[in-house]
Parts: structure tokens; C-alpha cells; sequence
């Protein structure tokens, strides 16, 4: 089963709470969360829907129910609250929604994802093959970059969702407090109950999640990142924060802070990189080690985000400007100013 240990937590006000990683593809996992507070059962995230993850959480709430006697099925679960728009957060939602009757929620600016995945998809498409003409790569590598890309789709369709995550509105079912966190996803949101913090991919254990430019998409970018880690750190009482994949965090603020340095660090790496005028191929891998397949995509997403920030508070500017005037969507070389 692709499927990790099963860890159980009770929250201050006495909700018991159940991390059930599912693989949802290869050699990746994604904590889908059970929260059972009062009589009301939530499911926090769902599988990708890519290969045995929908059976492998059939399986986890069996097992939550032999090792942990909380006997739940997916028709007996009430609310289902997804943290963001990523296909390995809900891509299992037509399966779900086949076995449950649980009423479905997910922020506003993520809910096309959901509910016109195709239209998402071709239009992120359309934005991703612009912004790989413009990083200096080969059209070969662009092409397998795209491709690349739509295969990790094509097992996903259109559903539909019941309601929206809005923060400052009254808590969900009296329960769940929203915080709206875009910057990895335009409606990603954070969930809290009592002292702990259902973080989705805001906040990871061990790595800073990925960030792409607002080229791409709205409401992304390092700056929307970073304001929104503010947003939480200045949230008091979270004394855990379960993250969408990876491990608990038991020092969420300082977890915060630690990625605020990762990301201050990597910014006067960018500047150092471009007092030579640099194009983002040659920036993304002068910042990481050798990637390859899907990575490269990401690497040139990250370092370009980090770009974006840069040029937008005037540090960094395009050197080939006579390029831009000439050409509809030219190669780009930035320098620091």
C-alpha cells in the first residue's frame, strides 16, 4: 500500500486528529487529514486520484479504525475542506465524490481549478510555454517540459465544489477558522483549529514550498508568499501546524522564520548571480544542483519567482531591453542595478 505510518494527535479543545499519508505519485505522499471534533467528521485534503491513492485511503481509515477504534467510511464523513488547488491535493475528488456525500469547500480563487480543470490546465499551459521562451532554453527542452506537464493532468477531471473558504467569515461548521495564504497557490488557505494549524503546502517540515512568478498565475509569486507568512506568524496560539506533506511542526513560528532566512538568503544569491547579466536558465542553475526531468520546470519556476520579487522592487532589471522592443517574447538577461 502506498502509504505511511498513521500518526494520531488531540488538539486543545479536544479534537483527535489522524495523519494519513497517501502516496499520490511516485515516491510522493500527501497527508490527507481526518478530524473528528464533536459529531462533526472532516476530511482535510483528498488524494491525486493517480494510481491505487484513492484505494490506499479506503485503506488508511480502515486501518485508523482497527488501530485507533474510530470506525469512519468516506459516506459517513460530513465535510471535505481542501487547502489548495494542486492536483495531489484533490486530483481523487471524482472517486470521492462517488463514495461520499460530504459537502466539498475550497477558496474562490481556487475553485476553476476544480470545478474547469480542463480550461486551468490549457490556460496555465499557455502562460508555462510563454515563459519558457523567455528563460533560454532550447525549444526541444521546452517541449518536453510541456509535456511533462500535461501528463501529470490528463487522470483528472472537472467536479464540482459546495462552498467557498473565505476567511473572516463565521468558522465552518463552528469549527474551522480560514486564513487565506496565496503565494504557492493563488487560494491556497491555512485551517486552524484550537492550537494547531492544517498548513496544506504554506508550511513544510523540511524544504520551503515551491514558488512559481505571477507570470504564470495571479495571486503566486514570492511576495504574496512572504506577506502571507507574515499573516500566520503573526497568528498566536498555533502550537503545531500539520503541513500537506513531510513531517508535524512542532515550532511553527520558528519553522517561519527559518524559511523567511531560506528565502532572504536566496535573494542576495540572485543578486550576487546577476552582477553579470544572467538569463533564468543560467540563474536556476547556478541556484541548484543538477535537476533533471520534472525538476527543471521547477527550478526555472523557483529561481524566476525570486527574479519577479527582485525586478519588482527595482533591484534587478532586464539588460536587453532593445531585444524586448524588437521581439514579441524574447529571451530575457537580467542584472542587478
Amino acid at each position: 500500500m502506498g502509504q505511511k505510518e498513521i500518526t494520531q494527535y488531540t488538539t486543545s479543545g479536544g479534537a483527535r486528529v489522524y495523519c494519513m499519508p497517501i502516496q499520490t505519485f511516485p515516491g510522493h505522499f500527501t497527508n490527507v487529514y481526518l478530524v473528528l471534533a464533536g459529531d462533526v467528521i472532516t476530511l482535510i485534503d483528498i488524494t491525486s486520484g493517480w494510481g491505487e491513492s484513492d484505494a490506499d485511503l479506503v485503506k488508511a481509515l480502515e486501518e485508523v479504525g482497527e488501530r485507533f477504534g474510530e470506525k469512519v467510511t468516506l459516506d459517513a464523513i460530513d465535510l471535505l475542506l481542501i487547502t489548495h488547488g494542486h492536483i495531489d491535493h484533490f486530483g481523487g475528488l471524482s472517486f470521492f465524490r462517488a463514495h461520499s456525500h460530504a459537502k466539498v469547500g475550497i477558496h474562490r480563487l481556487d475553485t476553476r481549478q476544480i470545478i474547469n480543470l480542463e480550461e486551468t490546465v490549457m490556460v496555465v499551459a499557455h502562460n508555462i510555454r510563454l515563459f519558457l521562451e523567455t528563460v533560454g532554453i532550447s525549444e526541444g527542452t521546452r517541449k518536453g517540459l510541456m509535456s511533462m506537464y500535461r501528463a501529470s493532468k490528463d487522470f483528472a477531471a472537472s467536479t464540482p465544489v459546495d462552498f467557498s473558504l473565505i476567511e473572516g467569515e463565521d468558522p465552518i461548521a463552528g469549527i474551522f477558522e480560514v486564513l487565506h495564504t496565496p503565494g504557492h497557490c493563488p487560494g491556497h488557505v491555512c485551517i486552524r483549529l484550537d492550537n494547531v494549524l492544517f498548513a496544506g503546502d504554506h508550511l513544510l517540515s523540511d524544504i520551503s514550498p515551491h514558488q512559481s512568478p505571477e507570470a504564470i498565475a495571479p495571486y503566486t509569486g514570492l511576495g504574496h508568499y512572504l506577506a502571507s507568512l507574515k499573516k500566520i506568524k503573526a497568528t498566536p496560539g498555533i502550537d503545531l501546524a500539520f503541513g500537506g506533506h513531510q513531517r508535524v511542526m512542532e515550532d511553527p513560528y520558528g519553522r517561519i522564520e527559518a524559511i523567511e532566512a531560506g528565502h532572504a538568503e536566496r535573494l542576495d544569491r540572485v543578486l550576487e548571480i546577476c552582477k553579470e547579466r544572467r538569463t533564468i536558465k543560467e540563474i536556476s542553475s547556478l541556484l541548484f544542483d543538477t535537476l533533471s526531468g520534472y525538476q527543471v520546470l521547477l527550478g526555472l519556476e523557483e529561481a524566476a519567482a525570486h527574479v519577479e520579487y527582485l525586478s519588482q522592487r527595482g533591484i534587478l532589471a532586464i539588460d536587453n531591453l532593445a531585444d524586448l522592443e524588437r521581439e514579441v517574447n524574447p529571451v530575457l538577461y537580467y542584472k542587478t542595478r
